[in-house]
């Protein structure tokens, strides 16, 4: 069954993952995503990276995260 589309999203069957349905571009730029740890991937860490946008997400417990700048406002 394909997603039915609608202007913010997709609805999926329940046997497709939704976050297969995240596309990355440059409607990313200057945008915040918040994930749930479902959407966590690296890759697509940086995809928002490279369109010059912003993510939040818990991070997986396996993780072990290298800090490389520190930003404060």
């Amino acid at each position: 069954m394909p997603p039915i589309k609608r202007s913010n999203g997709s609805v999926t069957d329940e046997k497709t993952h939704d976050s297969t349905l995240f596309k990355t571009g440059s409607w990313l730029q200057e945008r915040l995503v918040l994930f749930d740890l479902a959407y966590f991937k690296y890759r697509r860490f940086a995809l928002i990276d490279e369109n010059d946008g912003y993510f939040v997400s818990r991070l997986k417990q396996s993780a072990n995260p290298v800090i490389t700048v520190e930003l404060r406002g």
